[in-house]
C-alpha cells in the first residue's frame, strides 16, 4: 500500500468534483450506504471524500512546502481535547432549530460547504474559516481532530468496524515514523489493532512504515466481540426500518383526519416554520379535500439543500399527510417544510381563501388556480413592485394590456449579473402562461423567486 497516497488523492480531486458540481444527483439512500461501509471499513469520509477536510489535507501540504513545521498537540492534551468534538455533537443534537441555524453560520464545515455550493459566505463564516485555516497551518487537520461533529458522527460509528490498520509487534522496529505522520495524532504504535474513533482511514501511517508488513489494512484477527456488535447494530436497523416503516404507515392513516386534510375546505392557506438558516413560508392548495399543491414561498436555507429538501412536497401530496419522514441530507430544510404545512392546513380560518371567495370555474380548473391573484381583472396600465432577490432588493415594471402581463421589466437588482441574466428567462415564462405562479429557474433559483415575488407584489398592489 505505498501508493496509497496517489489513490488518496485521486479519489479526493475526484469528491471536490462531484461535491460541486454534481451534489444534487446524489441518491438518497447514499447516506445510509456511506455508514454502513465506516460500520464495516472504517471512517473514510473525512480521510478520502470530505471537501473541508481534503482542503485542509492541500493546506499542509503547501505550509509543508513553505517550510512551516508541522506540530504535534502533547499526549497528556491530546487524550482530553479529542473528546471536544463529541461534546459539540451531543450539544447540536439537543439545539433548537433557531440555535441551529445560528450555529451552520458560524461553523467552518457548513460554512465551507456553503461556500463552495452557494457561492456564498458571510462575513462571521469567513472569520471562522480563516481562524480554523490558520490553526491548520500548524497543527494538522486541527478542526477535524476537537471540533468536526461530522467527524465524530462518524468517528463513533467506526467503533463497530470490521477491517482496520493491524501492527505485526513482530515486525515492528518502534522507529514511531505511524505516529509522526497520523494527520489525527493517534499513537498507532501502541496499538495492535487499531480502534481509534479519531482514525479517518488516511493511511499515512502505512505509507511511512519503512517496514513491509509491519503494518497493513486488514480484517481483525479477534473480530468476534466487533462481529456481534455490528451484526446487532445492523439488525437493529433492519428492525427500525421495517417496523418503523410499518408504524409510520398506521401513523398516516390515522393522523390523516388528525391533521385536518379531509376535514379542510378547498381553498389557499399559507403557513411558516424554522428551517436550516431561518423561517420558511409555503402556500398549500387545497382541492376537494386533498392537499393539491405545495410552494415554498419563501426561505433562507441555501438552494442545494433546499432543492433537495423539496422532494418531501411530493411525497406530502402522493401520501396525503404531512406525517411522512424527513428528506435525508436535508433534515432541517425537508422538517422546515413539513411543519410549514402542518402549520398551514390547520389554520382553518387564518391567511385563507375560503372556496366560497373563489369562483367555482376557477377551483374546478388547474390553470385558473394558478391565476388567482395575478393577472385576473387587472386594469391595463403600469405597475412596479418589489421583492428580495438573492442579494437584497430586487424592483420590476409590470406592463398590463387588455386585461393580460405584456411586459415585464427589470428596474433594479443588485444581484449578481451572471445569475441575474439566467433569472430573467422566468419573465418569458409568466407572461407566455399569464400567470406567476410558475417554477424558479434552477441554477438561478433566489433571483428567479425574486423577480416573481416582485412581479405578484406589483399587480397585487
Amino acid at each position: 500500500m505505498k501508493n496509497i497516497q496517489k489513490y488518496r488523492l485521486i479519489v479526493q480531486i475526484l469528491s471536490i468534483i462531484v461535491a460541486v458540481f454534481l451534489f444534487s444527483y446524489i441518491p438518497k439512500w447514499g447516506f445510509s450506504l456511506l455508514v454502513l461501509l465506516i460500520t464495516i471499513g472504517g471512517n473514510f469520509f473525512c480521510g478520502w471524500i470530505c471537501p473541508f477536510g481534503i482542503f485542509q489535507d492541500w493546506l499542509n501540504f503547501i505550509a509543508k512546502k513553505f517550510g512551516i513545521r508541522k506540530r504535534k498537540t502533547p499526549a497528556k492534551i491530546q487524550k482530553y481535547l479529542v473528546f471536544l468534538r463529541y461534546m459539540i455533537f451531543f450539544i447540536f443534537i439537543f439545539l433548537s432549530a433557531k440555535y441551529i441555524a445560528q450555529f451552520v453560520n458560524i461553523d467552518p464545515f457548513n460554512v465551507f460547504l456553503s461556500m463552495i455550493f452557494t457561492r456564498v459566505i458571510s462575513l462571521i463564516g469567513l472569520i471562522s474559516i480563516i481562524i480554523v485555516l490558520f490553526i491548520g497551518l500548524f497543527y494538522e487537520r486541527a478542526y477535524c481532530n476537537y471540533l468536526c461533529k461530522q467527524g465524530a458522527l462518524f468517528g463513533a460509528l467506526s467503533v463497530f468496524r470490521q477491517v482496520t490498520i493491524i501492527r505485526d509487534n513482530d515486525k515492528c522496529i518502534g522507529c514511531k515514523k505511524c505516529d509522526q505522520n497520523c494527520s489525527m495524532n493517534i499513537e498507532v504504535s501502541k496499538s495492535k489493532e487499531l480502534n481509534s474513533m479519531q482514525c479517518i482511514n488516511c493511511f499515512k501511517c502505512i505509507s511511512a512504515c519503512p517496514v513491509e508488513g509491519a503494518l497493513k489494512y486488514s480484517k481483525k484477527k479477534d473480530s468476534k466481540k466487533s462481529l456481534i456488535l455490528w451484526i446487532l447494530l445492523v439488525t437493529l436497523v433492519l428492525i427500525y426500518s421495517i417496523w418503523g416503516n410499518k408504524l409510520n404507515l398506521e401513523m398516516l392513516n390515522s393522523n390523516k383526519l388528525n391533521n385536518n386534510i379531509n376535514k379542510l375546505e378547498d381553498g389557499i392557506y399559507s403557513g411558516s416554520a424554522d428551517g436550516y438558516r431561518g423561517e420558511i413560508d409555503v402556500s398549500v392548495v387545497i382541492k376537494k379535500g386533498n392537499i393539491d399543491k405545495i410552494e415554498v414561498v419563501k426561505s433562507a436555507d441555501d438552494e442545494m439543500w433546499l432543492e433537495r429538501a423539496k422532494e418531501v412536497i411530493e411525497t406530502i401530496i402522493k401520501e396525503q399527510t404531512i406525517e411522512v419522514d424527513t428528506i435525508s441530507g436535508a433534515t432541517y430544510s425537508s422538517k422546515g417544510i413539513i411543519e410549514a404545512v402542518k402549520n398551514a392546513v390547520n389554520k382553518l380560518n387564518v391567511n385563507t381563501i375560503k372556496n366560497d371567495e373563489i369562483e367555482s370555474n376557477e377551483i374546478e380548473n388547474d390553470e385558473n388556480i394558478e391565476i388567482i391573484g395575478s393577472t385576473i381583472k387587472l386594469e391595463d396600465g403600469i405597475y412596479n413592485g418589489s421583492a428580495d432577490g438573492f442579494r437584497g432588493k430586487m424592483e420590476v415594471s409590470v406592463t398590463t394590456k387588455e386585461g393580460n402581463i405584456d411586459k415585464i421589466e427589470i428596474i433594479k437588482s443588485v444581484d449578481d449579473k451572471k445569475w441575474l441574466e439566467r433569472a430573467k428567462e422566468v419573465i418569458e415564462t409568466i407572461i407566455k402562461e399569464q400567470t406567476t405562479e410558475v417554477d424558479t429557474i434552477s441554477g438561478a433559483t433566489y433571483s428567479s423567486k425574486g423577480i416573481i415575488e416582485a412581479v405578484k407584489n406589483a399587480i397585487g398592489k
